[in-house]
C-alpha cells in the first residue's frame, strides 16, 4: 500500500508544477531601506497581481531587507 502512495506522489507534484507555469510569469522589484530606488530581483509565477505580492514578499523579503515591493507583468515590460 505505501508503494502506491510513493508513486502517486510524484505524478501529483508534477501536475502541481505544471500548473503554477501555466500561471502569469510576474518581474520582482525591491526597494531596499538604504536605497532610494527599486531594483529588479527576480520573477515568479503567481496567478494574480495580489498573490504575486504576496509570493514576492515570502520570497524576497524574508529578513524585513525590503521596505516596498512592486510585482509586474513580464509581458508589459519592454526595453
Amino acid at each position: 500500500m505505501s508503494t502506491r502512495k510513493q508513486a502517486a506522489q510524484p505524478a501529483a507534484g508534477a501536475s502541481a508544477a505544471k500548473a503554477l507555469k501555466d500561471w502569469p510569469l510576474w518581474e520582482v522589484f525591491v526597494r531596499s531601506k538604504q536605497g532610494l530606488e527599486h531594483k529588479h530581483c527576480g520573477s515568479l509565477h503567481a496567478a494574480d497581481a495580489t498573490h504575486a505580492l504576496q509570493m514576492a514578499r515570502d520570497v524576497y523579503t524574508r529578513r524585513q531587507e525590503g521596505v516596498s515591493i512592486w510585482v509586474v507583468p513580464s509581458h508589459l515590460i519592454s526595453a
